[in-house]
């Protein structure tokens, strides 16, 4: 099971922060790649809340399954994502700190054979750039708006 981080230091309060990532229809105002993500469960976010996603990747679409998976507000969310490339567990953690907030992201992959092949392919070069780009512009996104 393929596993990688990334973490970003964001000078917004953790509530903030939060807030916009545990909003899984708030995640295209900062993916890495075009993004539209709607619910399919009605209500509040909760653990179990189901979205569907479609993103455009690489010249390719690719849509998705997602469940909310936990909900401790203001640290930790995290969801599942099933599509034809794998099955991730996209897990957040929010720290407060003296400037504003620590965020870790860990990507979780479980994967049959020629979809490892494909993610090691393209891990270096796409998914983990990609990851990272995603928190900088969540980054720049919360501090535009924390003034």
């Amino acid at each position: 099971m393929p596993t990688y981080r990334v973490h970003t230091a964001i000078a917004a309060p953790p509530e903030q922060v939060f807030a916009a990532i545990a909003d899984l229809t708030r995640h295209s105002a900062w993916a890495a790649d075009p993004l539209e993500i709607s619910a399919v469960s009605p209500g509040p976010i909760a653990v179990g809340s189901r979205y569907r996603s479609t993103a455009q990747a690489q010249g390719r679409t690719i849509t998705a399954e997602l469940e909310v998976t936990e909900l401790q507000p203001p640290q930790r969310f995290a969801f599942s994502v099933r599509d034809l490339t794998g099955n991730y567990r996209h897990q957040f953690s929010v720290q407060p700190t003296a400037g504003g907030s620590h965020v870790e992201r860990v990507i979780s992959a479980a994967l049959s054979l020629p979809q490892a092949l494909l993610f090691y392919a393209v891990f270096l070069i796409i998914k983990r750039p990609n990851t990272r780009k995603g928190l900088e512009r969540l980054k720049t996104l919360l501090e535009s708006q924390s003034g």
